[in-house]
């Protein structure tokens, strides 16, 4: 699978069959429940496009579904977030939408 570096470089690794990871260059990295490879003396890997700076939250913004595709958000006064289909979300700390019985909607392209 394709995985990132915390500036955005991709990387390809491949499993091992015991449920770990190695790279190109023959690192073997684990991973954890949030989805970061971890490997010692090695630097985190990501399975999403780590985006830390993100966007600056305005009265509508772009979000992005897990299969990358984009949608249109727009805040409503109550601090909650509306796409173009009605539906309402709320913005969790970890820069994902999220609504009862909806896709997720990332702030970063997953």
């Amino acid at each position: 699978m394709t995985v990132y570096y915390a500036n955005g470089a991709a990387e390809t690794v491949w499993e091992n069959g015991d449920g770990t990871w190695r790279t190109s260059g023959g690192v073997t990295y684990y991973q954890g429940t949030d989805g970061i490879l971890r490997a010692r003396g090695a630097a985190d890997l990501y399975t999403y496009y780590p985006n830390a700076q993100p966007q600056i939250i305005g009265s509508s913004m772009t979000v992005y579904y897990a299969n990358g595709a984009s949608e249109t958000v727009w805040e409503n006064t109550d601090g909650t977030w509306r796409t173009s289909g009605g539906l309402t979300y709320y913005l969790g700390v970890d820069g994902v939408l999220r609504a009862r019985g909806a896709a997720d909607l990332y702030t970063y392209i997953p």
